[in-house]
């Protein structure tokens, strides 16, 4: 498990406990996973629901610090944030469909070893910006891209889905199309929605240039099709980031709000 250390803040609340791992080692990469707890959690004593949030960058770029406060918001407020690294293509030369071998081998490594994390088993969300919310989004509903060696009896299907700005089609005109031609009809999410889906909140701007707001509209409705919850946030003037960029404390009230309704967070805050 690796010994916990604290990182700094500039709040006047206490600092959350957090911990760096190794969870997977493939070739010469070995990916990074940080978690953050609460800043009063004990170990063994308490288990916490959990939200597994993948960075963006195209499946190119990024890097698991991609969240700035929101690990630590979330983690005063009562539950475990966990940030996992997956190989990129602008450092690992990996393709879109490794980059979902990596996020389902993250999705596993959690569950498979909740109790050790001090994770509640029943409550783990998955969620993500950009590509990271792509991959997220795919761990529900991507049809294969399981790492090798990786154990498919330990499930990867997150049970609800926290998505900043996601670019969730990448069939025929959607995002990354070209990069994932080959594959596109098992790993687009907005093509693999089935029925009774993850309970999902989507947050995104009007403006968004890689996620055209059309995009969010289709999913919310292809969602409640399959009889899914999607909670629609649409920021005005909004372009692609703004969730974080511009719109932060609204987006961790709206978040805050929906992992409430979820009771994976007590109503009133700060725990």
């Amino acid at each position: 498990m690796g010994m916990f250390v604290s990182i700094g803040f500039s709040a006047s609340f206490a600092e959350p406990i957090t911990q760096s791992l190794i969870f997977k080692t493939i070739g010469e990469a070995e990916l990074e996973m940080k978690l953050y707890y609460p800043p009063d959690w004990k170990a063994a004593e308490e288990k916490l629901p959990a939200l597994v949030l993948f960075f963006g960058g195209g499946w190119h770029g990024g890097d698991i610090n991609h969240f700035h406060d929101m690990p630590n918001d979330l983690a005063r407020r009562g539950m475990i944030v966990v940030t996992p690294e997956y190989r990129t293509g602008g450092k690992y030369g990996a393709t879109p469909d490794q980059c979902l071998e990596d996020a389902k081998s993250a999705m596993r490594y959690v569950y498979a070893n909740a109790d050790a994390l001090g994770v509640d088993v029943d409550k783990v969300a998955a969620g993500g910006r950009s590509a990271g919310g792509q991959l997220a989004a795919s761990t529900a509903f991507s049809k294969g891209f399981n790492a090798e060696g990786d154990d498919e009896s330990v499930r990867c299907v997150p049970d609800a889905l926290v998505l900043f700005n996601p670019v969730i089609d990448n069939g025929p005109g959607g995002f990354g199309h070209g990069a994932v031609q080959k594959y596109w009809k098992n790993f687009s999410p907005m093509h693999n929605i089935s029925t009774n889906p993850p309970p999902t909140i989507f947050l995104t701007g009007d403006k968004d240039q890689y996620t055209p707001i059309e995009t969010a509209h289709k999913y919310k409705v292809e969602m409640e099709k399959h009889a899914g919850r999607c909670d629609l946030i649409i920021y005005e003037g909004g372009t692609h980031g703004s969730p974080f960029y511009g719109f932060y404390q609204e987006t961790l009230q709206n978040v805050a709000g929906f992992l409430v309704s979820l009771e994976y967070l007590k109503p009133g805050g700060i725990r």
